[in-house]
């Protein structure tokens, strides 16, 4: 009787979640997709730490070609500035550090060649990080591994702003007009 109860609960979760539209990031279909952007090579220059992380969530993307390109891209990414901070978010009576605040920025330029002016980007993450004396080795890997997840998430959140952009030449790309 337990069991049965427990698989109809477990089937009622799914049945609302699947209700929801919840879906896992990545595996949305055709219909769910993101609008076409309003180019569709793209050329990344100047990328700094977020590399690989940029060139996977293009990947993952899939409206955007960028290798293996011929002749002049639609459009340029330039990341102008990357700024990594840790900032002290809680202080014990005893005055040690008990958290940080990970901060984690990057500005950005877009470019479409048939455009004059460069589109400006720009991220922020923050992530609060506890902190104790008596276990530093593992407090550097746990901060390392957060940096490494905000970059992940700043390739994410660039690539999903390019699907933003006005096309060229529309009302929205020539600014606000009476």
């Amino acid at each position: 009787m337990k069991r049965l109860l427990r698989n109809i609960a477990l089937l009622a979760c799914i049945g609302t979640l699947s209700a929801c539209g919840f879906q896992l990031r990545g595996l949305g279909t055709p219909l769910t997709q993101t609008a076409p952007l309003s180019f569709t090579t793209l050329r990344v220059a100047k990328t700094g730490s977020l590399q690989s992380s940029l060139e996977t969530a293009l990947r993952r993307d899939g409206r955007i070609q960028f290798e293996n390109l011929q002749g002049t891209p639609d459009a340029v990414l330039n990341i102008v500035s990357e700024e990594d901070r840790k900032d002290v978010l809680g202080v014990s009576l005893a005055g040690n550090v008990n958290e940080y605040l990970l901060i984690y920025t990057v500005t950005a330029t877009i470019q479409r060649l048939q455009d004059d002016a460069p589109l400006p980007l720009t991220v922020t993450l923050r992530r609060t990080m506890s902190y104790s004396d008596s276990v530093t080795l593992g407090k550097e890997r746990e901060e390392s591994l957060l940096r490494e997840d905000m970059r992940k998430e700043a390739a994410s959140q660039l690539v999903r702003r390019l699907g933003y952009l006005p096309a060229p030449g529309s009302k929205a790309d020539a600014g606000k007009q009476p």
